[in-house]
């Protein structure tokens, strides 16, 4: 009797230690370390960053060295979900999850990708895009997300400069030409009428809109027609310093994970420029002086060049 008593209290606490044990797994602790985004650890552990947030209760992307993050279990089985491009994600390679008023340009355009080419990785016979369908494209971070994170303390990387850019060619002359000195701060003043407007990546309207497309929005009023993608912008034009930016002039940044331009604005003078920031801020007005701008300009870029010879006339008008 006694031994029957006792195998049976012993396989009730091997029961008990199993069941621990099996709770336990559905989820882990994990300490943020220096260079974590939320994202990053997203992907290592297989769950999205939604998941992330909800399971911490986190409102946004920051991130502080040395906090502690549950890692919720119920893992998302993302390989099936990709089972198409390959039996398990390159190192190089991200999802990309597809929202509301996305468009396949758009996304392109975020990948540094072509149409072309984001359908062949992604073995897409047609342009239609719907939510929550799950795109791969080369590893790369949001320039909004990459601010979050330098806000919170982590450590920049080393500021890249324009000779390390693979983009090494551009065109020696502008596009246009400011019929006026007094044109050029019509300019300034029409680009700070999109300030307030909301970030949308591939967005072109005062609805939503990305850096590029409020560029090439402003220019477009002033008769000068842009490519499409900050990557293409910084290759037309007169590259010039930072100490030589006029009004008018496009500020160009790379983002940390990328070797390749990634972010656009337009120099509005004082050590200003006017861009669309990222899904969190929208269009804004930052300088070029803070740290975190300053240590990721790559160039600006002159579209347009006052018109000397008009200048002089003008001048020489208004003396007599």
């Amino acid at each position: 009797m006694v031994g029957r008593r006792t195998i049976l209290t012993l396989g009730l606490s091997f029961l008990i230690l199993f069941i621990g044990l099996g709770s336990a797994s559905g989820s882990e602790k994990y300490s943020v370390k220096r260079g974590d985004t939320l994202s990053k650890i997203a992907r290592k552990h297989g769950v999205t960053p939604q998941a992330l947030r909800d399971a911490n209760g986190l409102r946004n992307n920051s991130l502080r060295v040395k906090q502690t993050l549950i890692i919720p279990g119920n893992k998302p089985k993302t390989k099936k979900k990709i089972a198409r491009t390959g039996n398990a994600l390159p190192p190089d390679r991200e999802i990309y999850v597809v929202k509301e008023g996305d468009t396949i340009q758009g996304v392109a355009d975020y990948a540094g990708l072509s149409v072309a080419d984001l359908k062949r990785m992604n073995h897409l016979r047609t342009r239609k895009l719907r939510d929550g369908q799950r795109l791969v494209i080369p590893k790369q971070e949001a320039f909004d997300e990459m601010e979050d994170d330098l806000s919170d303390g982590d450590e920049a990387a080393s500021a890249p400069t324009a000779e390390a850019d693979e983009d090494k060619t551009a065109s020696a002359s502008v596009l246009g030409k400011w019929r006026s000195p007094d044109e050029r701060k019509i300019f300034v003043r029409v680009a700070k009428t999109f300030l307030g407007v909301p970030y949308r990546l591939g967005g072109s309207s005062m609805k939503g809109i990305d850096c590029s497309a409020f560029v090439r929005k402003v220019y477009e009023i002033f008769d000068i027609r842009l490519p499409r993608t900050a990557r293409e912008q910084s290759r037309v034009g007169k590259w010039v310093s930072k100490e030589e930016l006029e009004e008018g002039d496009l500020v160009f940044f790379k983002t940390r994970s990328r070797r390749v331009t990634g972010h656009v604005g337009i120099y509005i003078g004082n050590g200003e420029f006017v861009h669309a920031s990222g899904k969190h801020r929208g269009v804004k007005i930052d300088s070029l002086a803070s740290e975190h701008y300053s240590k990721y300009f790559v160039r600006g870029v002159r579209v347009m060049d006052i018109d000397r010879e008009l200048a002089k006339n003008k001048d020489e008008k208004q003396n007599l």
